[in-house]
């Protein structure tokens, strides 16, 4: 694996205590933590939206509402259970290959994972996160009267640490990848895209940038209490 790659896994590696996982999972993490940071700001474990072995070719699923990291189908229904509407809501799914190349068989599978999610009905194998994602995408679809454009958003990653090509038959397969989710008219808007080496590295500069402050707080004062909101302060 290229050598500054290698470093900045190892970076989230420290980060998250993760030394005891392999170095192929490690990788998943990575990705995972890299296209999701795009969409959710806040700080999060990789792990929780990183598939296990039964993965049916999907390697990671996150579900972003209104800003908000979903984990949970009762963080879901907690979300639309207000009288807020208009949320505009991004599904997020990673294939992650550590290998160099992108291949189109892989890329068929990760197709045909999704496919199988998406049928609401999945026959492929399926693990606790996948499970998971499909109860919280439920909920989604039982409430897209709140949801922005009446539908969500979707994301698409294929991620492995070589370099993107745009070859004839690998862009042909991420196209009929592309295609086969928008003619399934399920999503508002559909991003499919390939993450190669130079792709993560920028990704993670982004992320590892921010800024922090700190402010000195002079005074504080109470809130009355509000619906759900017992106790609250204004701070100066």
């Amino acid at each position: 694996m290229h050598i500054i790659l290698k470093k900045n896994i190892d970076e989230l590696t420290t980060d998250f205590e993760f030394e005891s996982f392999e170095e192929s999972k490690l990788f998943e993490f990575f990705c995972n933590f890299c296209v999701v940071s795009k969409r959710y700001l806040g700080r999060f474990n990789p792990k929780d939206i990183t598939t296990d072995e039964d993965d049916s070719s999907i390697d990671g699923i996150a579900v972003v509402i209104d800003g908000d990291l979903i984990t949970t189908e009762d963080d879901a229904l907690e979300v639309f259970n207000t009288h807020k509407s208009n949320f505009t809501v991004d599904v997020i799914f990673t294939q992650v290959k550590s290998g160099e190349s992108f291949k189109k068989e892989e890329i068929s599978n990760f197709k045909m994972g999704v496919e199988d999610f998406l049928s609401l009905n999945p026959e492929l194998p399926n693990g606790k996160l996948n499970t998971e994602s499909l109860a919280i995408f439920n909920v989604i679809l039982n409430n897209l009267k709140k949801i922005k454009n009446r539908r969500p958003n979707a994301y698409f990653y294929y991620c492995t640490s070589g370099t993107y090509r745009d070859e004839k038959e690998i862009s042909a397969a991420f196209n009929i990848l592309e295609r086969s989710v928008i003619e399934g008219d399920i999503f508002n808007s559909v991003v499919v895209k390939p993450l190669g080496r130079a792709e993560l590295l920028s990704l993670w500069s982004d992320i590892s940038e921010k800024n922090e402050a700190k402010l000195k707080l002079v005074d504080y004062f109470g809130m009355p209490e509000m619906p759900d909101i017992p106790q609250s302060y204004v701070g100066i």
